[in-house]
Formats: C-alpha cells, sequence, structure tokens
C-alpha cells in the first residue's frame, strides 16, 4: 500500500520505531494521539498566525543575524509522481539529490542544504492568520537526510476572484492530473516546475516558526516557512482536488488537520527593510 509506504520511510528518515503503527487517513485527528503519542505534543501544527505577535528580521538583520536562505533549481523542470494517499493528493520528486530543487539554510553559523522531496496539497487550508483558514493550502517538503532534518514552505490559497491584487498560481497541469488520481491508490507520473506552486517573489515574505508534520506520527523538529500573502487559484482546480476519495470511495470533502495550541517563537521574515513595505510591493510581484 503506497500511502503506508510514505509514511514509513517519513518514520525511518525521522527515527520513528513505530511504522508498524499504519495510519490510513481515515480516523478523526482529534484521535490521533491515542495510536501516536508524539501528536499529543506541545510544538504542533498547524498553527494560526498572529502577526502582531511576530518579530520582524529585514534583509539587514538576516545578515547581521547571518541568516541566508538561498533557493536554487525552482526554474528546472523536474520528474514526478502524483498519488492519491486517500488522505491528500502528494506529488514526489523522483530525481536523484543532485538534480532537486534546494534550500540552503544558513543559521546559527552553520549551512545545511535542504531537497525539495514531495509537494501536499490540503484543502481548506491547514495553517491561518488570525483563526481564519484560506480555501487551500500548498506544501511543499525539503530533507536533509544526514542531519534528519525538514523544513516546509507553505502557501495559503483562496479561490480567484476578480481582484487585480490577487496572483493567480497557473496550476492548470495540476487539474488534470487531480482527474486522473480520483480514486484511492491511483498516481500519475509527468514533468512539472516546481515554481508552477509558488508566488512569483518566493525567497522572503515568510513568518517562520518550529513545529510538526501535520499527519501522523506528527513528528516534531519541522521549521516551516508560511507565506504571509494569500495567493489564488481557479475554483475548477481546487474543485478537482475536492473530488478525490479516501480508501472507502468516499469523497475527501476536506483534509486539514485542527489548529494546534502551540505558541512558538515567530519571526517575518520581510522582503523590505520597513515591514509593512512588503503589501505595498504585492501588486508589484
Amino acid at each position: 500500500m503506497k500511502s503506508v509506504y510514505f509514511l514509513c520511510i517519513a518514520a525511518m528518515f525521522l527515527g520513528i520505531s513505530s511504522a508498524e503503527d499504519a495510519w490510513d487517513g481515515t480516523e478523526d485527528p482529534e484521535d490521533w494521539p491515542k495510536t501516536f503519542p508524539e501528536c499529543g505534543g506541545k510544538k504542533q501544527s498547524p498553527i494560526t498566525i498572529l502577526q502582531a505577535k511576530s518579530e520582524d528580521w529585514t534583509p539587514t538583520d538576516r545578515k547581521n543575524k547571518k541568516f541566508e536562505m538561498k533557493f536554487d533549481g525552482y526554474d528546472k523542470e523536474a520528474s514526478v509522481e502524483a498519488y492519491n494517499t486517500g488522505y491528500l493528493a502528494n506529488i514526489t520528486f523522483k530525481n536523484s539529490s543532485s538534480e532537486k530543487p534546494r534550500i540552503t539554510l544558513t543559521q546559527n553559523g552553520e549551512t545545511v542544504e535542504y531537497y525539495l522531496t514531495n509537494i501536499d496539497f490540503h484543502w481548506e487550508s491547514e495553517h491561518g492568520f488570525y483563526g481564519r483558514r484560506s480555501d487551500f493550502e500548498t506544501q511543499m517538503w525539503h530533507r536533509n537526510l544526514d542531519k534528519n532534518r525538514v523544513i516546509a514552505l507553505a502557501y495559503l490559497i483562496n479561490e480567484c476572484s476578480d481582484s487585480e491584487e490577487e496572483e493567480e498560481l497557473n496550476m492548470y497541469q495540476e487539474l488534470v492530473v487531480a482527474q486522473d488520481i480520483v480514486e484511492y491508490g491511483n498516481s500519475y507520473s509527468y514533468t512539472e516546475v516546481p515554481k508552477t506552486f509558488m508566488p512569483r517573489n518566493y525567497q522572503c515574505g515568510y513568518f517562520m516558526y518550529e513545529g510538526s508534520f501535520t499527519t501522523p506520527p506528527c513528528t516534531e523538529g519541522v521549521t516551516w516557512f508560511v507565506y504571509r500573502k494569500t495567493l489564488c487559484l481557479s475554483e475548477i482546480v481546487i474543485n478537482a482536488f475536492k473530488t478525490m476519495q479516501n480508501k472507502n470511495g468516499k469523497r475527501i470533502e476536506s483534509n486539514n488537520r485542527p489548529f494546534q495550541e502551540n505558541d512558538p517563537e515567530l519571526v517575518y521574515l520581510s522582503c523590505n527593510e520597513d515591514p509593512e513595505d512588503d503589501e505595498d510591493d504585492d501588486d508589484e510581484r
């Protein structure tokens, strides 16, 4: 069963010994801690973000703190496989590590490369701002196997309106993919440019915090980067994902975990020296 395979790989990667506890995506999230105790931990994700509680790190601040986040290879085509796990749509990158897009993160005197391994989709969003969710969320997972570390980029997405302020993602290839993996266990291989899932300016404008995986075994130690600006996606693409079925043949109407009672240190990585100017720049991006 491929969904269990993905979970076992995650468990092996993070040193989890309970890989025999199969999770099939049909249980109520409130019951997860009964089988997966770490799902009841103190640093769980997702969270609702309160921007007023964040510490701003401007470009100068990041330079002084010797913090750098560098993106490479996101504009190149990659070989991927989309798969219906019975809980969500998962896109796995099949290239070798040297060919995968990567983030080079320098922090606390250490530089580590994280390679893009897979992309997950959630509807409604898992993260939110001030208690409000969006229609959709894309999560891009990056791993460093040698150091057993994970970072995730999250983009919150709403159905597009007529507003000129919104930035629409061009994910029409995913419309075809979603239609081909409606049934549980179905997969579809194709080529994709990772930048398709990201905003035009994807190198800043994130809230950073320490959390966890949002599915069992809910392993903690994930560094999250949640993009401040909400993007938009065509209604037809969002609805295509909502036709997907779980292992019982029922439609996956939603697949988001409730907000967790995690009050982490929250840092905003602004694009401008005055973080308020980030909002003024949105139309230009």
